[in-house]
């Protein structure tokens, strides 16, 4: 058996920075299928402007997926524009 010491937390330098989240960096432009409506639409936009991709992750070819309310979404980014592909009921 082997042991592996536990990270219990993480430095991180006072200077230390994230481009990929860094403000500045969010989508500005963001396309979704038409006739979609409802009240939870406007909480979906700020979700998917804040780019929830994981920041390890900048790759314009990829989809990638979460569940928001009872909705399965699926987008790509492209530089700065979110775009929505699919969008199906949970």
């Amino acid at each position: 058996m082997v042991s592996v010491p536990l990270l219990l937390h993480r430095q991180v330098s006072a200077d230390a920075r994230d481009d990929h989240h860094d403000e500045g960096h969010h989508p500005q432009g963001l396309e979704l299928p038409d006739g979609l409506v409802g009240e939870k639409l406007e909480t979906l936009k700020s979700i998917l402007l804040e780019d929830p991709r994981p920041h390890y992750q900048n790759d314009n070819e990829r989809v990638y997926a979460f569940e928001f309310a009872d909705w399965r979404i699926k987008f790509t980014v492209n530089g700065s524009t979110v775009t929505v592909t699919e969008i199906t009921d949970i």
